[in-house]
Protein backbone atom coordinates (compact mmCIF):
# COMPACT_ATOMS: atom_id res chain seq x y z
CA UNK A 1 0.00 0.00 0.00
CA UNK A 2 1.28 3.33 -0.82
CA UNK A 3 0.68 5.54 1.83
CA UNK A 4 2.61 8.89 0.26
CA UNK A 5 1.54 12.27 0.51
CA UNK A 6 1.13 14.66 -2.13
CA UNK A 7 4.68 16.43 -2.85
CA UNK A 8 4.92 20.33 -1.72
CA UNK A 9 7.19 22.78 -2.30
CA UNK A 10 8.37 24.61 0.47
CA UNK A 11 5.82 26.01 2.90
CA UNK A 12 3.05 26.85 0.82
CA UNK A 13 0.02 25.15 0.95
CA UNK A 14 -0.72 21.64 0.16
CA UNK A 15 -1.11 20.99 -3.92
CA UNK A 16 -3.75 20.01 -5.04
CA UNK A 17 -4.24 16.00 -5.18
CA UNK A 18 -3.15 14.76 -8.64
CA UNK A 19 -5.49 12.02 -10.69
CA UNK A 20 -2.38 9.74 -10.02
CA UNK A 21 -2.67 10.41 -6.18
CA UNK A 22 -6.61 9.84 -6.24
CA UNK A 23 -6.15 6.43 -7.83
CA UNK A 24 -3.58 5.81 -5.18
CA UNK A 25 -6.23 6.79 -2.25
CA UNK A 26 -8.56 4.49 -3.84
CA UNK A 27 -6.40 1.65 -3.97
CA UNK A 28 -5.05 2.82 -0.25
CA UNK A 29 -9.32 3.29 0.58
CA UNK A 30 -9.94 -0.45 -0.77
CA UNK A 31 -7.23 -2.83 0.85
CA UNK A 32 -8.56 -1.10 3.78
CA UNK A 33 -11.99 -2.22 3.00
CA UNK A 34 -10.88 -5.72 1.92
CA UNK A 35 -8.95 -5.52 5.38
CA UNK A 36 -11.87 -4.98 7.67
CA UNK A 37 -14.10 -7.08 5.44
CA UNK A 38 -11.71 -9.89 5.95
CA UNK A 39 -11.09 -10.00 9.27
CA UNK A 40 -14.87 -9.65 10.42
CA UNK A 41 -15.39 -12.90 7.69
CA UNK A 42 -12.49 -14.74 10.00
CA UNK A 43 -13.90 -13.93 12.93
CA UNK A 44 -16.95 -15.40 12.54
CA UNK A 45 -15.13 -18.36 10.59
CA UNK A 46 -13.08 -18.81 13.80
CA UNK A 47 -14.28 -21.24 16.80
CA UNK A 48 -11.86 -20.15 19.31
CA UNK A 49 -13.24 -17.19 21.29
CA UNK A 50 -9.74 -15.83 22.05
CA UNK A 51 -8.64 -15.86 18.53
CA UNK A 52 -12.10 -14.70 16.59
CA UNK A 53 -11.76 -11.81 19.32
CA UNK A 54 -8.56 -10.98 17.94
CA UNK A 55 -9.80 -10.97 14.58
CA UNK A 56 -12.66 -8.60 15.76
CA UNK A 57 -9.93 -6.52 17.25
CA UNK A 58 -7.81 -6.16 13.84
CA UNK A 59 -11.05 -5.31 11.85
CA UNK A 60 -11.51 -2.17 14.31
CA UNK A 61 -7.73 -1.06 13.87
CA UNK A 62 -8.32 -1.52 9.78
CA UNK A 63 -11.78 0.58 10.39
CA UNK A 64 -9.51 3.68 11.54
CA UNK A 65 -7.15 3.27 8.77
CA UNK A 66 -10.24 3.42 6.22
CA UNK A 67 -11.59 6.58 7.47
CA UNK A 68 -8.41 8.12 6.69
CA UNK A 69 -8.61 7.02 2.96
CA UNK A 70 -11.97 7.89 2.81
CA UNK A 71 -11.07 11.61 4.33
CA UNK A 72 -8.56 11.45 1.84
CA UNK A 73 -10.79 10.83 -1.28
CA UNK A 74 -13.66 13.36 0.20
CA UNK A 75 -10.48 16.29 0.97
CA UNK A 76 -9.30 15.58 -2.94
CA UNK A 77 -13.03 16.16 -3.90
CA UNK A 78 -13.74 12.18 -4.89
CA UNK A 79 -16.36 10.52 -3.48
CA UNK A 80 -15.72 6.91 -1.73
CA UNK A 81 -18.74 5.14 -2.72
CA UNK A 82 -19.98 2.71 -0.73
CA UNK A 83 -17.18 0.49 0.74
CA UNK A 84 -17.66 -3.48 -0.66
CA UNK A 85 -15.03 -6.46 -0.60
CA UNK A 86 -13.14 -7.56 -3.24
CA UNK A 87 -13.87 -10.61 -4.72
CA UNK A 88 -10.61 -12.31 -3.63
CA UNK A 89 -11.68 -11.52 0.05
CA UNK A 90 -14.60 -12.99 -0.33
CA UNK A 91 -13.42 -16.00 -1.93
CA UNK A 92 -10.95 -16.47 1.39
CA UNK A 93 -14.06 -15.71 3.54
CA UNK A 94 -15.94 -18.13 2.06
CA UNK A 95 -12.59 -20.46 2.33
CA UNK A 96 -12.16 -19.96 5.36
CA UNK A 97 -16.12 -20.64 6.52
CA UNK A 98 -15.46 -23.93 5.01
CA UNK A 99 -12.21 -24.94 5.90
CA UNK A 100 -11.68 -22.86 8.84
CA UNK A 101 -9.16 -19.59 9.23
CA UNK A 102 -6.14 -21.99 9.63
CA UNK A 103 -5.89 -22.92 5.76
CA UNK A 104 -6.58 -19.22 4.55
CA UNK A 105 -4.17 -17.27 6.49
CA UNK A 106 -1.50 -18.32 4.46
CA UNK A 107 -3.22 -16.43 1.59
CA UNK A 108 -4.16 -14.12 3.45
CA UNK A 109 -0.54 -13.27 4.35
CA UNK A 110 0.66 -13.55 1.26
CA UNK A 111 -1.48 -10.62 0.07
Amino acid sequence: MDTREPQTAGDGPAPQPTAADIKRFRANYQGEVDGVELYRLLARAEKDAERSQIFLELAETEKGHLAHWADKLRAAGADPGEPGPSLRVRVLGFLAKRFGPRAVLPMVSAM
